[in-house]
């Protein structure tokens, strides 16, 4: 345990010189260099051997950003700016994808609050939360939703930067336990502040694996393979990048929420597992229509690092 804590605070120690240094040269708070970021990167990749130090850094730099209400606008800005580029990408190192996407959409909510809660609020629109009429997640016609204000506002003139309302829109994002269907269990009041579009798109992914499953189950093709049924809800930032990336809006986005059924035939043949892929496919197909524009077979095109997936 002592080891550990050593560690942990040599990490602190090489950050915070790090950050003074930045200060010396500014003489104000900046958000660190790719050059820096990657420096610190490796630095605290070379100081442990063991990834249990890093993962507790990591969960007190989820702690910082979840509170970061409390820090006036300025520090704010650091802190997620320095998040944002060293520590969502040890996060995604370390393999946790579900703690990256969580600091990734805090960072989001801090440094862009107008584009945070346009795009929570297109979402309540795009799959119809609150809808009077009962049947909800009806999607809206492309191109209808309202443009996302601009990248680039004066921060002082944003309504979002307020200590209430900063809390508020912390708050909302979806904790990273969550955020993947492995913790569909996970208890109500760790959702209870989630925004509205969270909560129900989760409950539709939850909806959708149980109709998967029985469908599933109903198939004597699939007799003897062993699938596993996954689920993620993509993340606000994530959705930003990739409307972004794609010049579209959110009505675009088509995995924003994701069923991932993981095949394996329990016998080593991949042959036999590919197979039932396919088979699966089939099943999803008739469920659900599927949009051939956005269909990739990726066990015919393999890629170049093994992936294969339809």
């Amino acid at each position: 345990v002592a080891e550990m804590v050593g560690l942990v605070t040599r990490m602190s120690q090489v950050n915070q010189q790090l950050r003074r240094h930045r200060r010396g040269q500014t003489f104000q708070d900046t958000p660190p260099s790719e050059r820096d970021a990657s420096a610190l990167r490796w630095l605290v990749l070379g100081i442990v051997d063991d990834p249990r130090p890093v993962l507790i850094k990591l969960a007190d730099r989820l702690h910082n950003m979840r509170t970061l209400y409390a820090l006036p606008p300025r520090k704010q800005a650091a802190v997620a700016q320095e998040t944002a580029a060293l520590w969502c990408s040890l996060a995604a190192r370390l393999g946790a994808f579900a703690l990256k996407s969580e600091l990734e959409d805090l960072c989001f909510a801090t440094l862009m609050p107008d584009r945070f809660a346009a795009l929570q609020a297109n979402l309540n629109t795009l799959w119809r939360i609150g809808d009077e009429s009962g049947e909800g997640d009806v999607s809206c016609e492309p191109g209808r939703l309202p443009a996302l204000p601009p990248m680039t506002y004066d921060k002082s003139q944003s309504r979002g930067w307020g200590v209430g309302a900063t809390y508020t829109r912390l708050a909302s994002v979806v904790p990273f336990e969550a955020m993947t269907w492995r913790a569909h269990g996970v208890g109500r009041a760790s959702l209870s502040k989630a925004h509205p579009s969270a909560t129900a798109a989760l409950a539709m992914i939850r909806e959708c694996e149980r109709e998967l499953r029985e469908q599933l189950a109903l198939e004597s093709s699939l007799t003897g393979l062993e699938f596993t049924v996954q689920g993620r809800l993509k993340s606000l930032s994530s959705m930003h990048t990739k409307m972004v990336r794609k010049g579209v809006g959110v009505d675009l986005v088509h995995d924003a929420r994701a069923l991932r059924v993981v095949v394996d035939d329990g016998t080593g043949v991949q042959r036999q597992a590919l197979a039932g892929c396919y088979r699966i496919l089939s099943v999803i197909h008739r469920l659900w229509r599927p949009i051939h524009s956005e269909f990739d077979d990726y066990i015919v095109n393999a890629k170049v690092t093994g992936y294969q997936s339809l």
